[in-house]
C-alpha cells in the first residue's frame, strides 16, 4: 500500500515533467519523418538540375564548335 502511494505521489509531483518528455519525444518523430520526406523529395529535383545542367552544358558545346567550324 505504501508503494503504490509513494508512486501515486510520484507521478503527480513529476506530471509536467512527463507530459514536456512525451511532447518532446512526439516533436523527434514529427522531425524525423520530415526529414525523411525531405529527402525522398530532393532525389527527382536534384536529378533534374544535373539532367538540365547536363543538357546546358552540351547546348554550349554545340555552340563553340559550330563558331569554331564557321570560320
Amino acid at each position: 500500500m505504501a508503494s503504490e502511494e509513494n508512486l501515486g505521489d510520484f507521478y503527480k509531483e513529476n506530471k509536467k515533467l512527463i507530459t514536456d518528455y512525451i511532447d518532446t519525444r512526439i516533436e523527434l518523430l514529427k522531425l524525423g519523418a520530415i526529414q525523411d520526406h525531405s529527402k525522398i523529395t530532393e532525389r527527382p529535383f536534384a536529378h533534374c538540375t544535373d539532367q538540365f545542367h547536363g543538357i546546358v552544358f552540351v547546348l554550349f558545346l554545340v555552340i563553340a564548335f559550330s563558331w569554331f567550324m564557321a570560320d
